[in-house]
């Protein structure tokens, strides 16, 4: 099992469903562009949740990427699932929130294991470019 393609391949699912919501909602709200400014807005927590999601997506998938390519270590394996899983629940958290000013549990959770992640495989990259 290729635990890094598959961990690249859910944060491409996770961004196309994202996406696909977006577009959804957009469609059944008849509002083609643009967004509400209210933050409890199903539109607006959409949009935001998946825009989040594109901005950390590619920047983890490069990562894993050149990791892969310079033959990382088996303990990386577990940053790419926990990346991943971090996505995953920051996303969710956004979306259940009531009110995006008002942050839930799962978003909070999601940003820390985004950070810890990314500082994790970014640091192991230059490593191995040393």
């Amino acid at each position: 099992m290729n635990v890094a393609m598959i961990s690249s391949g859910m944060l491409g699912i996770l961004l196309f469903l994202l996406s696909l919501n977006v577009s959804l909602t957009r469609f059944k709200m008849k509002r083609g562009f643009g967004m509400a400014s209210d933050s409890a807005n199903w539109l607006t927590k959409s949009v935001r949740a998946q825009a989040n999601a594109a901005e950390y997506a590619a920047i983890f998938i490069a990562l894993t990427l050149v990791l892969e390519m310079e033959g990382s270590p088996n303990w990386v394996d577990n940053a790419y699932i926990a990346a991943a899983v971090s996505r995953y629940l920051h996303a969710a958290g956004m979306l259940l929130s009531k009110n995006l000013n008002q942050p839930h549990p799962l978003r909070f959770i999601g940003s820390l294991g985004t950070y810890f992640c990314g500082f994790i495989l970014s640091g192991t990259v230059i490593f191995y470019a040393l």
